[in-house]
């Protein structure tokens, strides 16, 4: 077999984040927009892990 590398996963800071940002947002006030920052924020990061693994 070729050289073989497993690729990085991405989901796990998309879940955390839209956790953190959601119970960040209760705290705060605003539950959806702290759903939301925290959503973008994990995505943003697995797209990075994305990008790197390339």
């Amino acid at each position: 077999m070729a050289n073989s590398t497993l690729p990085a996963a991405g989901g796990a800071p998309i879940a955390l984040g839209a956790i953190a940002g959601a119970l960040i947002g209760f705290f705060a006030g605003e539950t959806t927009i702290g759903f939301l920052v925290g959503l973008t924020a994990g995505v943003a990061l697995a797209i990075l892990i994305w990008l790197r693994s390339r």
